[in-house]
C-alpha cells in the first residue's frame, strides 16, 4: 500500500477558500477589504472570515476523520456534505495519480 502524506493545514485551507470564493460570488457579496495606504495587500471581509473559520473547521474534522476511519465517508447523509466528500475524495485520488 503506498502511503501520501497530506499537508492538512494546506489542504483545508485551499478547500475552504474555494468555498469562500464560490459562495461570496453567489451572493454577490464582498470576498475582501483593502487597505487604503497599500492597495495590494487585502484580507477577508469580516463575513468572509467567518465562513472561511466554518468551512476551514468542516474541512479539518473530514480529514482528519479519513486518516482513521475512511468508511465513515459514506455514512455521512447531509447531500451539501456528500458534496463536498466526494470534492475531497477526487482531490485525494488526483494527488495519489
Amino acid at each position: 500500500m503506498t502511503s501520501l502524506h497530506i499537508n492538512i493545514v494546506e489542504l483545508a485551507s485551499k478547500l475552504a477558500h474555494e468555498q469562500v470564493v464560490n459562495e461570496m460570488n453567489m451572493l454577490g457579496h464582498a470576498i475582501y477589504e483593502f487597505d487604503e495606504e497599500n492597495i495590494e495587500t487585502g484580507s477577508y471581509t469580516e463575513e468572509a472570515q467567518e465562513f472561511f473559520n466554518t468551512e476551514y473547521d468542516k474541512y479539518w474534522d473530514i480529514i482528519k476523520e479519513s486518516e482513521m476511519s475512511p468508511s465513515k465517508w459514506d455514512r455521512e447523509s447531509d447531500k451539501k456534505t456528500q458534496q463536498q466528500i466526494s470534492m475531497l475524495k477526487k482531490i485525494i485520488n488526483n494527488l495519489n495519480n
